[in-house]
């Protein structure tokens, strides 16, 4: 038997105009699910990143040094160079945008 993962924050990501756009959820051990609802338009020359997600659909993300889930923690999506930022913070434009909250 296989034992399911269980879910240890979840954030719900709106746009400015408060619609949901993204929901995260983060297992613990380097292991969370990004789940996009909407279609973002990226241009060539960019990349939507959440911290390491790159692209612009739903993805799985294991084995990366992720931060430890907390409730209150931010999470965003946003417009970046496709090479990234450096500072590994956001320098485009924000597309959504959520804070974490543990489950019950």
């Amino acid at each position: 038997m296989t034992r399911r993962a269980e879910i240890l924050v979840v954030a719900v990501l709106v746009n400015e105009a408060g619609e949901v756009q993204a929901v995260v959820e983060n297992f613990g051990k380097d292991t969370a699910n990004v789940r996009l609802l909407t279609d973002f338009t990226v241009p060539a020359y960019k990349t939507a990143r959440l911290n390491v997600l790159t692209g612009s659909r739903s993805v799985k993300l294991t084995g990366l040094s992720l931060p430890k889930p907390a409730d209150a923690q931010l999470h965003e999506i946003a417009l970046e160079e496709a090479f990234g930022s450096r500072s590994k913070r956001p320098t485009g434009p924000i597309l959504a945008k959520g804070v974490a909250k543990l489950t019950r």
